[in-house]
């Protein structure tokens, strides 16, 4: 079985403040996968992806060995574009803005093998590039900075895990720890992360310390709404779209849980659903029904378990079947929320010629007739990443004040007055210059954003390949197309 998020130990050893020498441009990164970047009054807050570089490529050698490692998505490591370098940061693209005015956009960002954290930008107003290498913040910075507490790493900080190094913030008591572990009282051990057993809380009154902590909506890190969890009481409630052959499967699943990992046997069941223990993690969570299945009663996925680390959830599930597994990181999010199939909300065409509503397919249910879908934009993702990401929505014209939206299996109205604030960011990001621009190739790899809309004649548009603002365009039209305010129930 593959590793589950091999790359968290990176993201925890990158974790703190970076700065320059003069202090001007500073990075504050955290974990899971933040990072808020400032420079001469501009500043950049986004989530990023960070990638170990292959110690068989320099830069500039190129040949056969330096293309197979480029190329290989089963190593998990992208070929070194510096000599210095051991990991890249996923920023390339992004834009440091004062309020609405771009002002620098990131070339590069990588970390060296002696701890630097460097930068390459581009000035918009002079496009002048300008090269910055960063390193850990001191201590009396740092403690100006982030806070009045001292780990043992030297960080000062005030939250209740060291950005750092991640340990717990210490208490004055002491403990000892099955793991050995002989210091300072905390409700976690530092040393294996585990929950101290305290001599006044029971374990069942541990059990309620986390499921108080666990009460509250989940969804996946940057990611499209695939992945949703809700905790409420002693219930689990999961809803995953999957993409089988190209085709969005609901799954869905209630449930009991426990903090035992005995409790539903999964680890006995087969050899590689293994439990996986993760270097910040605090407590895990075993659902009582672990298998996602369709409604044909197919299994797709089996939850390995679902575990808090450093201030955030996560899920383990292995793809059933091909028992490897992947780790969905998981963000706090109050307003998610998961309807019974019954109880949503019907949305569909208008049949014209008798007049049915509600339409989902491509002929009329009451008389038969074919029914008639004027589509006026279309907006798609898929990212070859692990487990690989694939997203979809269209938006169909349905009268002069109303609009549909398909997003996958789900379809809901919105209001027609979104079709000019559309159209300006077509016009925004020059996806209206389609013609000229798919003669050209941006030379970007691991996926794809589309953009397309209706000219008066036909659907046209264009994508990632040929245009980076796609991108841009793919982003802002996602949250025009699905913010609740434009909804019409």
């Amino acid at each position: 079985m593959q590793e589950m998020n091999p790359n968290y130990k990176n993201y925890k050893f990158l974790a703190g403040i970076w700065k320059n020498n003069d202090g001007s441009f500073t990075a504050d990164l955290t974990v899971p996968e933040n990072i808020t970047v400032n420079y001469n009054g501009a500043s950049l807050t986004r989530s990023f992806i960070l990638t170990q570089t292959s110690t068989m490529t320099l830069s500039g050698t190129g040949g056969f060995m330096g293309m197979a490692m480029l190329m290989s998505s089963s190593s998990g490591m992208v070929s070194r574009r510096h000599d210095d370098e051991d990991m890249q940061l996923g920023l390339e693209g992004s834009i440091l803005k004062d309020g609405e005015k771009d002002l620098y956009k990131i070339d590069e960002c990588w970390h060296t093998y002696n701890d630097y954290l460097c930068f390459k930008l581009t000035d918009l107003t002079t496009n002048s590039v300008i090269d910055f290498r960063l390193i850990r913040a001191g201590k009396e910075n740092a403690a100006a900075l982030t806070g009045k507490y001292q780990c043992a790493c030297g960080t000062y900080f005030d939250s209740k895990f060291c950005p750092n190094c991640g340990a717990q913030r210490q208490e004055e008591a002491t403990f000892q720890c099955e793991c050995g572990y002989n210091g300072p009282m905390s409700r976690f051990c530092p040393n294996c992360g585990k929950m101290v057993a305290s001599k006044t809380k029971s374990g069942a009154e541990q059990d309620l310390e986390k499921r108080q902590l666990l009460q509250h909506g989940w969804t996946e890190i940057d990611g499209p709404g695939l992945f949703k969890l809700i905790f409420k009481d002693n219930i689990l409630k999961i809803f995953v779209i999957h993409y089988s052959n190209g085709v969005p499967v609901d799954l869905r699943k209630d449930t009991e849980y426990s903090f035992d990992p005995d409790s539903n046997g999964i680890n006995m069941l087969v050899n590689g659903f293994k439990n996986t223990d993760h270097d910040i993690e605090d407590f895990a969570v075993y659902p009582n029904d672990w298998k996602l299945e369709d409604d044909n009663n197919k299994t797709h996925f089996a939850i390995v378990k679902i575990w808090y680390g450093f201030g955030t959830l996560h899920m383990d599930l292995a793809n059933w079947g091909n028992p490897n597994c992947f780790t969905v990181d998981l963000k706090m999010d109050d307003s998610v929320k998961i309807s019974d199939p019954e109880s949503e909300f019907q949305a569909g065409w208008t049949c014209d010629k008798c007049g049915a509503n509600n339409q989902t397919e491509d002929k009329c249910s009451e008389c038969g007739a074919v029914i008639v879908k004027e589509q006026l934009f279309g907006i798609s993702e898929f990212a070859s990443c692990n487990p690989p990401r694939q997203d979809s929505l269209f938006v169909y014209r349905i009268d002069d004040k109303k609009l549909l939206v398909v997003r996958n299996k789900q379809r809901y109205f919105i209001t027609a007055d979104v079709i000019e604030p559309a159209m300006e960011i077509i016009r925004k990001y020059e996806i209206d210059k389609w013609e000229e621009l798919n003669k050209s190739y941006t030379g970007l790899m691991g996926g794809c954003q589309y953009v397309n809309y209706f000219d008066g004649e036909k659907l046209v548009g264009t994508s990632t390949d040929h245009l980076m603002n796609a991108g841009l365009a793919y982003g802002e039209l996602n949250m025009l197309f699905t913010a609740k305010e434009n909804r019409i129930e």
